[in-house]
């Protein structure tokens, strides 16, 4: 279709354009474009999401500043369509996910000793979206690249076994754009009627007990797991809980019971909601669109 040239022509050496003729799924081609990267760090970009002209050059600074770092992340605008029809930008911040004040002065911060991994665990949509998180190639293909058997949250179990292994960085910075619409495989696949959501989040408690997964061995981050199962549920009540308790048969993970894992999913919920009603507090005092 004339990309090959249209590339070779803007780009030149610069770029070096592979097409695979061989359809693999989603996952799969991840993990192919994952083997084809040769510098020492790099980034997953998909077609509709946009990096910022110097991204290259301030994300790998940041992760040369840490050398024994896997991931840097950095701040993403989110960019909202609806038919076509762009509606307003708002940025996610990294500096949201820690106390302000660790950023005091700075333009970075490191995470160790897992931090990150248990942030994610503890509350799902602070997953990093992709264009914001730039990974040492090597570091992921020794942790055996993403895993292909899951839907949905692949990078989010990515994310998480790789802040285990090694440090994080989070940049203040923004840097990229994300475009999220109802139709992308996220929001599908994230509808109740796919339960994809729920059945990834039992394979990595499947994962956990079997020892391909070390972050879920433990009972405690098992039923942190499980909890997600009923996250969505929570605003509905104890009876829509209840039911997809059942649905899912999650008294068969663990032994776990019913009310542990209803507290587990509204303490998520009401941190994810606190975040949110804080940032929108924020908007309003500051004026600001993109808080």
């Amino acid at each position: 279709d004339g990309t090959r040239e249209t590339v070779e022509a803007r780009y030149g050496p610069r770029v070096d354009y592979r097409l695979f003729e061989e359809h693999v799924p989603y996952q799969k081609n991840i993990n192919r474009c994952l083997e084809l990267m040769e510098a020492p760090a790099g980034l997953i970009l998909h077609d509709d999401d946009m990096v910022d002209p110097d991204y290259a050059k301030v994300m790998a600074n940041a992760l040369g500043s840490a050398p024994d770092a896997g991931l840097a992340i950095c701040g993403v605008r989110m960019l909202h369509a609806q038919y076509s029809r762009h509606r307003a930008i708002r940025d996610r911040d990294p500096r949201k996910l820690v106390a302000p004040w660790r950023f005091w002065g700075r333009d970075r911060i490191v995470l160790h000793g897992g931090e990150f991994s248990r942030m994610l665990i503890d509350v799902t949509a602070r997953c990093p979206y992709w264009p914001s998180v730039a990974i040492r190639p090597e570091f992921i293909r020794r942790l055996g690249g993403f895993d292909t058997e899951m839907r949905t949250l692949f990078d989010y179990q990515m994310w998480i076994r790789a802040a285990a292994e090694a440090p994080v960085v989070l940049l203040k910075r923004t840097l990229c754009t994300y475009r999220f619409h109802g139709t992308n495989m996220t929001a599908e696949l994230q509808k109740p009627r796919t339960a994809s959501f729920e059945l990834d989040v039992l394979f990595m408690v499947q994962q956990g007990r079997k020892g391909g997964f070390p972050l879920a061995g433990t009972p405690k981050v098992r039923r942190q797991l499980l909890a997600k199962c009923l996250v969505s549920a929570t605003r509905e009540g104890e009876a829509s809980m209840r039911e997809r308790y059942e649905e899912f048969r999650l008294a068969e993970y663990d032994d776990a019971p019913f009310e542990e894992l209803a507290r587990l999913a509204i303490s998520e919920h009401d941190k994810f909601s606190l975040w949110k009603a804080t940032r929108r507090k924020l908007r309003r005092v500051l004026g600001r669109k993109s808080l």
